[in-house]
């Protein structure tokens, strides 16, 4: 779980799929979803807003996924 700059928090759930909380509810969307291998210890098991500069942010997240790269 992390928090945007913009107040969003993001919320990464093992099965791949990203969350958004904002203003206190959940959006009823996913903000994305990844095909993620999710055997033992595996998953979408974090993420964090990278910013470098104030009107520049990045979300950083590392799935073990079930083949190939994440391209996102």
């Amino acid at each position: 779980m992390t928090v945007a700059p913009d107040g969003r928090t993001f919320v990464a759930e093992k099965g791949g799929t990203l969350r958004v909380v904002q203003n206190g509810a959940l959006l009823p969307t996913p903000f994305r979803t990844l095909s993620v291998n999710t055997f033992s210890e595996r998953g979408l098991i974090g993420i964090d807003v990278a910013t470098r500069v104030e009107a520049i942010s990045r979300l950083v997240f590392d799935p073990t996924v079930t083949s190939g790269i994440v391209v996102g």
